[in-house]
């Protein structure tokens, strides 16, 4: 619900693929992010990718010597592109904070 609200923020020129995702951790916290492009097309980031982020700066890691681990991946691309996943280098990146139970779903 909260990422089609966030649609409307991602900064999609170029490949006109919005998308806004977020990022929930065991113990309920979230973190959101949108596309954010730029004119070198490939240098541009995924909704993902911004929510990772985002989780890095909010968390604690510091002092806990632990990032969050992931437990739940929503994924808005809007009605139009619904069944579209993020770039491989996005989910490689998602990879290493999730776990083999993580769930990624598709908002529609």
């Amino acid at each position: 619900a909260r990422t089609a609200a966030l649609l409307k923020n991602a900064y999609a020129p170029y490949s006109g693929c919005p998308s806004a995702a977020a990022l929930v951790a065991e113990d309920g916290r979230a973190w959101f992010g949108v596309t954010c492009e730029n004119a070198a097309f490939t240098d541009g980031f995924e909704g993902v990718e911004t929510a990772i982020g985002a989780m890095v700066v909010e968390s604690d890691w510091v002092e806990s010597d632990a990032l969050p681990v992931i437990t739940d991946v929503i994924i808005d691309n809007g009605e139009d592109k619904a069944d579209r996943l993020p770039a491989v280098v996005a989910l490689a990146r998602l990879r290493q904070f999730c776990t083999a139970a993580t769930m990624i779903r598709l908002a529609t």
